[in-house]
């Protein structure tokens, strides 16, 4: 036999009612958010494949921001090297002027000074910097300055200084950025292949093999 309480109606109607009014406020917070999971315990198999797909997302956005740095990297450099091989041009027509033997010794004097200021401005084009003031051909050592002139007085001058030597103090790496998962590019060429004649060699002074 079941004993009915006369206040058994208003106990269930005050608990389903706070009970509707809790489940309201979920969606509302739920509708707020724009989230079906507002807390992991709401769906635990759900939030797991919802964490997953977020740092999906993370990294997918960073290799979108890798791809455009090597892509402006590669663009700045396309265009400091298209300037080096204009200047190289111009060189090489002194050159081939100077070897016609038709101009006085003043005149080769004004052809040495003008070599002499391409020179210069192909190191200073061989020493660009990108927006973040890093070398684009100093390989590792992107804080270093890759080229470094020596000047002194050669025969035929002037009496000026001219440059006598460049020295390459960058390294022989090429940096990489990972573009997809796994997956990286090489985008900057150290300036020792970018500008030299042969690839950079190093010597060791002390005999090694038995090491």
């Amino acid at each position: 036999m079941k004993r009915i309480s006369t206040n058994m109606p208003n106990f269930d109607m005050s608990h389903y009612m706070r009970l509707r009014e809790w489940q309201m406020n979920e969606l509302q917070n739920k509708m707020a958010a724009q989230s079906r999971l507002k807390e992991l315990r709401d769906d635990p198999i759900a939030a797991g494949h919802a964490t997953r797909f977020q740092s999906k997302a993370v990294r997918l956005a960073q290799y979108l921001e890798n791809i455009a740095k090597v892509r402006d990297d590669m663009a700045l450099a396309e265009g400091n090297l298209r300037s080096a091989v204009d200047l190289m041009q111009r060189v090489r027509e002194l050159a081939v002027q100077g070897a016609n033997g038709v101009y006085t010794e003043e005149q080769m004097a004004y052809v040495g000074e003008e070599v002499d200021q391409l020179l210069r401005e192909l190191v200073e084009t061989a020493n660009g910097r990108d927006g973040q003031g890093n070398y684009l051909f100093s390989g590792f050592r992107s804080r270093v300055e890759p080229f470094r002139l020596h000047t002194g007085r050669v025969e035929g001058s002037r009496g000026s200084e001219v440059i006598t030597g460049i020295e390459y103090v960058g390294d022989i790496g090429r940096n990489t950025g990972e573009v997809a998962e796994g997956a990286t590019v090489a985008y900057r060429l150290p300036g020792n292949t970018a500008f030299w004649a042969e690839l950079q060699q190093i010597y060791s002074s002390v005999q090694a093999l038995d090491y």
